[in-house]
């Protein structure tokens, strides 16, 4: 009966998992430009990240979460806030795919387990801009 269970359920139950895919298209459309997966505190400059591809994604879909992460995307590669970044604040149990329809859309979306505060620093657009991501996790002790 385990093996029914798919695999990213079980690893998703572990604390700490998290996965996000990144999108070209506005509303999780067209190519997926990669899927960033952590058990930690990580970052990725996307100009050295071969999966990953540089100045392309606009959107994204969050599949795993716990409370207490937060991903930031920047439009600089180095993760200057002088330039366009997005903050995505998980405030719940991410346990159904939470769509980011835009990173240039500051809001809070509502999950049955609590919400995903999406808060956006304009400079000059980060949509098709993204260069890095940055996840940190703040565990309750």
């Amino acid at each position: 009966m385990l093996a029914v269970v798919p695999l990213l359920l079980l690893v998703s139950m572990v604390h700490g998992f998290g996965e996000i895919a990144l999108f070209e298209g506005n509303d999780g459309s067209q190519n997926e430009v990669c899927t960033l997966r952590w058990t930690e505190s990580i970052e990725w400059d996307f100009q050295h990240y071969d999966p990953c591809e540089n100045d392309e994604a606009r959107s994204a879909i969050i599949y795993a979460g716990d409370y207490g992460t937060t991903i930031t995307l920047y439009d600089s590669p180095g993760g200057d806030k002088g330039d366009d970044y997005v903050v995505i604040k998980i405030k719940g149990e991410v346990v159904y795919p939470v769509l980011i329809r835009s990173f240039e859309l500051s809001q809070t979306i509502e999950m049955e387990t609590g919400t995903i505060e999406v808060d956006f620093h304009r400079s000059n657009g980060l949509d098709g801009k993204v260069s890095r991501a940055e996840v940190a996790i703040f565990k309750q002790v």
